[in-house]
């Protein structure tokens, strides 16, 4: 899907003036309260962007589900009420509608529930379907309808890998493209290889961001998906750091709104006359 950002938080900065899906309660919630709820903490909002404009996005909060509104399989050997992870909204504008940007939505965050559910106790994914059409993508994706209510489904978190079986692929196949691409600017391939979870994601951020301009140069087609991903793994921006080139070849990073030159900074690092 060339050009759509991958998901991320929403921020003040997102275009959600002309997002219409064709539903007008989930557009007007986009534009008037999905915002306010994420940095309010009622629920976390995820947009893809095209253009710099919201084309498609998702909520996420935390919710429960009495033993009645389960499937056996659900609530049994669970308390009552049973803790799930809410997907309370799901949209694609109209003119990006079709292309599977949904899918790709829906994968996202069944990823991210799965990721929360390994630190809070969840049992299940819920989404309240707000048609038959709704109710039919989901199924695609196993989740089963509640016994009182054909349109609230849910998914067992320990389902949601095989329902969408390429999930873990995917993160592989992020994972080279990520080493691929930095070391295209000639970062060590072999020391990228050997670092594992948060390390990696933490240092390959970093150096996505430092080399912002030359991945723009090289990889314009992905650059730009792999940029947001770093924004939202470090809280930074392309421009809160600069690299300082020292005498020895290295490098080192500095706050992008440092008053001190490169020359200065280089000399702090130069040895001391012995």
């Amino acid at each position: 899907m060339t050009g759509y950002s991958i998901p991320r938080p929403i921020s003040e900065v997102d275009d959600a003036a002309t997002f219409d899906s064709g539903e007008p309660t989930l557009d007007d919630y986009l534009r008037k309260r999905a915002l306010a709820n994420h940095v309010g903490g009622a629920s976390r909002c995820f947009v893809t962007c095209r253009g710099g404009r919201i084309v498609g996005y998702y909520a996420l909060s935390t919710g429960a589900v009495t033993h009645a509104d389960c499937a056996g399989k659900v609530r049994r050997n669970m308390p009552d009420p049973i803790p799930v992870i809410l997907l309370s909204r799901l949209a694609i504008d109209r003119k990006h509608q079709g292309c599977g940007l949904g899918e790709n939505l829906l994968r996202d965050a069944i990823a991210r529930s799965v990721q929360v559910a390994k630190d809070i106790g969840v049992r299940a994914i819920l989404v309240h379907a707000l048609n038959d059409q709704a109710r039919s993508f989901y199924a695609r994706y196993q989740f089963e309808p509640s016994p009182t209510d054909p349109l609230h489904l849910m998914l067992l978190i320990k389902d949601a890998k095989t329902s969408v079986p390429a999930l873990e692929g995917d993160r592989d196949t992020a994972r080279r493209d990520l080493i691929e691409m930095m070391a295209s600017t000639g970062a060590d391939r072999d020391h990228l290889e050997s670092l594992t979870g948060e390390q990696f994601r933490r240092l390959m951020a970093v150096m996505v961001l430092t080399n912002a301009e030359e991945l723009r140069k090289l990889k314009p087609d992905r650059a730009d998906d792999a940029l947001a991903a770093a924004r939202e793994a470090t809280g930074f921006t392309d421009k809160a750091l600069r690299r300082v080139t020292l005498p020895d070849g290295s490098g080192v990073l500095v706050d992008g709104d440092c008053e001190h030159t490169d020359d200065e900074i280089r000399n702090t690092f130069e040895d001391e006359p012995s």
